[in-house]
């Protein structure tokens, strides 16, 4: 099942994000919003059929792929304060098939859909650098280069 999963994620070229994603939330660099929404995630696309699974199979696969990264629903709040409000850093993930939310405590977010939405990530982005943050951004180049994001071009880490 686990391995179907993986499978099916792959050919969605999911992988990399979801084991960026994955890796955040291990790190305690999400809140708990954001891990629900992406489990939710995984839900919707099983119900649409993508991972050809029953509910049962569905439910032990996302177990299993939960306990082998480790994931953990408890938001760190040392991560919290070492992250978002001491460094003001905000990961931005752009993708073409995944929905991503983006939060931080000082409650500066975008809700980035899909593959046509680039004037959001831009106007994001813009005032994410106005309000003092410092953004990774993680995606595709080709939907960088739409979106007017060049992560070359970013302040460095403080």
């Amino acid at each position: 099942n686990l391995a179907n999963l993986y499978s099916t994620i792959h050919q969605y070229e999911l992988s990399r994000n979801l084991h960026i994603f994955c890796k955040e939330i291990r790190e305690g660099l999400f809140h708990k919003d954001n891990i629900v929404y992406g489990k939710d995630y995984l839900r919707s696309l099983n119900d649409k059929g993508v991972f050809h699974l029953d509910n049962k199979e569905f439910n032990q696969a996302l177990e299993e792929l939960t306990n082998s990264l480790g994931l953990s629903e408890k938001l760190s709040k040392e991560f919290e304060e070492k992250y978002y409000k001491k460094d003001k850093r905000i990961t931005l993930y752009l993708t073409p098939y995944t929905e991503i939310i983006s939060k931080t405590s000082d409650s500066l977010g975008l809700v980035y859909r899909g593959i046509g939405q680039y004037t959001k990530a831009k106007d994001f982005f813009n005032k994410a650098v106005q309000m003092g943050f410092t953004l990774d951004i993680i995606g595709p180049e080709f939907i960088l280069n739409k979106s007017g994001i060049n992560p070359k071009n970013l302040p460095p880490p403080k």
